[in-house]
């Protein structure tokens, strides 16, 4: 099934693979999609739910005008995730770099 997440510009279709607790975000590489996960399903889908995305301009992920024309930093990527995660009930994400604990919703606006 296919979905799709606003936040400030920033409009990405995604998919939903499995129905584990843990949350996975996954995204896909050049002339890929957000259905190439699909096949994690039999292996890891009773453990983690995949957040599977498609990039902007694959599928139906769009960008408004400002956001294509100035394009989209570090923070303001973020803080998409950080608003996603929030969207899913998610409280922490984990990266190969670090793990962070979001703050309620009012310490963040």
């Amino acid at each position: 099934m296919s979905l799709s997440f606003q936040y400030e510009g920033i409009n990405l279709e995604y998919e939903i693979i499995g129905n584990g607790e843990k949350a996975i975000l996954a995204f896909h590489g050049f002339s890929n999609g957000a259905g190439m996960f699909r096949v994690l399903e039999p292996s890891l889908g009773k453990i983690y739910t995949i957040y599977s995305f498609n990039l902007p301009y694959h599928g139906k992920s769009i960008l408004d005008d400002e956001t294509e024309l100035h394009g989209i930093d570090s923070l303001r990527l973020q803080e998409y995730f950080r608003s996603f995660l929030r969207h899913i009930h998610h409280t922490s994400f984990r990266s190969e770099e670090h793990t962070s604990e979001l703050q309620s919703h009012s310490d963040l606006v």
